[in-house]
């Protein structure tokens, strides 16, 4: 069985292998900048917790750094088994386009709540734009990952 020529088989391969790539990737992501963030709030205590949040920023930068590559390579294997068709179906364009949403409104819900936060906190409002920062990258990987995870899922 193809589809234009390439096999079912490499397609369902690459599916997923661009899963795993994205769950990493928002993993890596999310270890990496909720690290460097734990550094920046703990940065005046000078304790072990800042030692750890600190090992923990360098972890995952390294581990941001490894799945970047592990996507370039994915990249790679796409264009070699010139599979990019079949991997853009209709299905996984609707699968982005509702993570997008899902991501978008996530990130509006995150400002509302800092604007109420802002109005009846002392808190540093930085820390929270981080924080919805962080989770507007992350909140559309997982979830558009999650969604080809169960299509795959149902499909085997």
């Amino acid at each position: 069985k193809s589809y234009i020529g390439v096999k079912m088989s490499e397609i369902d391969r690459l599916i997923v292998l661009r899963i795993r790539a994205m769950f990493f990737a928002a993993i890596a992501f999310g270890l990496w900048q909720f690290s460097w963030l734990a550094s920046s709030v703990l940065e005046s205590t000078q304790g072990t917790g800042l030692l750890i949040a600190q090992i923990g920023t360098l972890i995952g930068a390294l581990t941001w750094a490894g799945a970047s590559i592990f996507y370039g390579r994915f990249a790679g294997q796409v264009k070699k088994a010139a599979a990019r068709a079949p991997l853009n179906d209709e299905l996984t364009c609707h699968n982005r386009t509702q993570a997008f949403g899902i991501g978008f409104m996530s990130l509006l819900l995150g400002l509302v709540l800092l604007i109420c936060m802002a109005e009846f906190t002392n808190w540093n409002i930085i820390y929270g734009l981080r924080i919805v920062a962080i989770a507007g990258v992350m909140i559309p990987i997982l979830v558009f990952a999650g969604r080809e995870y169960n299509d795959n899922q149902r499909a085997e």
